[in-house]
């Protein structure tokens, strides 16, 4: 089936329009082969720097896909964790679905990954507080 065509560019909405209260400042990680986008963003309100994990239309998966994704936000927003990352909330415009996280420094894994391998000490650091994570995301 052919994809639906794209709105002219000057009548599609930016992310900055759409999503009042953030200013965004440049695009981190994520990839959009994997249907997300991921944005470095200023909250306004708290004037604290966040991320914006913005579920991409090509990413959505039909009405399934958001559900997956507002599931996943709201189950990792009950582990509070050193190792789990902090979701502040999910926003819903229109189509639009975003997940507002806390900003890690340093980076992504994904993105460390493609600076070459990790060394033996930073693959047991990674592992452990992985393992960690998982070890109490099950308990919970």
């Amino acid at each position: 089936p052919a994809a639906a065509p794209r709105a002219p560019r000057e009548k599609r909405r930016s992310l900055r329009e759409v999503l009042p209260g953030y200013r965004i400042e440049t695009r981190l990680g994520g990839h959009s082969h994997d249907g997300v986008a991921v944005y470095r963003a200023l909250q306004t309100s708290l004037d604290r720097p966040v991320a914006l994990k913005v579920l991409l239309p090509k990413g959505a998966d039909g009405p399934r896909g958001v559900e997956r994704f507002v599931r996943a936000a709201k189950a990792i927003a009950r582990l509070p964790h050193p190792n789990i990352v902090t979701i502040h909330d999910v926003v819903a415009r229109g189509k639009l679905r975003v997940l507002v996280m806390e900003l890690l420094a340093g980076g992504s894994l994904a993105d460390r990954l493609e600076a070459g391998p990790l060394d033996v000490e930073e693959t047991l650091r990674v592992a452990e507080s992985v393992a960690q994570a998982l070890a109490y995301a099950h308990s919970h």
